[in-house]
């Protein structure tokens, strides 16, 4: 019976295996069946502490490459040497979510070094009481 209840196991396993692949779900033994993000590269912002940093973790060890953007530059790489290790491979940028330069700059390093931007997790906020009329810069 022992030799049933393996051959069991292995055969559950090969089926989800195959399961995976015709979903098109890379199988990453981290996944625990889930989908991956093998090979995909997300931004976050934000990803120096408290939820930013949770959903780079998430995100890294969903098997993603993670570019974590914070203002504070040294929370930004400690971030990335916790990540250290992971699937993806992470890329630290001090970023001023209010300057557009820093903005553009982030993204335009993403794709430099990554070849492409799959997803954004837009986490930074910016404190202040403007409304939304007396903004200027158009949103795009």
């Amino acid at each position: 019976t022992r030799w049933r209840e393996d051959h069991s196991m292995v055969a559950e396993q090969a089926e989800h295996a195959e399961q995976a692949e015709r979903v098109g779900h890379a199988e990453n033994p981290a996944s625990h069946g889930r989908p991956t993000l093998d090979g995909q590269v997300a931004l976050v912002t934000g990803a120096g502490s408290g939820i930013g940093k949770s959903a780079a973790m998430a995100l890294a060890s969903a098997g993603a490459h993670v570019v974590l953007a914070d203002i504070d530059g040294s929370a930004c790489e400690k971030t990335a040497a916790e990540l250290d290790g992971n699937a993806g491979r992470v890329l630290a940028v001090p970023c001023d979510v209010r300057k557009r330069a820093d903005i553009a700059s982030l993204v335009s390093l993403t794709v430099d070094t990554f070849g492409q931007l799959d997803c954004a997790f837009n986490n930074a906020g910016v404190a202040g009481r403007v409304l939304v009329e007396d903004r200027t810069a158009a949103v795009r």
